[in-house]
């Protein structure tokens, strides 16, 4: 859950995007060449990302509560 960019704007998972780089030169996964490996947090859609994970946790809690289940 910790998306970032690349310095053409392309957004991937941070440790994903970091061994792939470093494993092809710095070419990404589009085939595109980058200038450099810098790489920028994508802080609102890891707000997002987060909130969809409460989101459906929460879900699951109700629908357990509803069929009798216990959640902790």
């Amino acid at each position: 859950h910790d998306p970032v960019a690349t310095i053409n704007g392309d957004v991937f998972e941070h440790e994903y995007i970091e061994k792939y780089l470093r494993d092809h030169n710095n070419v990404d996964p589009n085939g595109e060449q980058l200038d450099n490996n810098w790489l920028f947090p994508d802080v609102d859609l890891r707000k997002q990302i987060i909130e969809a994970i409460e989101q459906y946790a929460e879900k699951l809690r109700n629908d357990n509560n509803q069929n009798g289940l216990v959640t902790y």
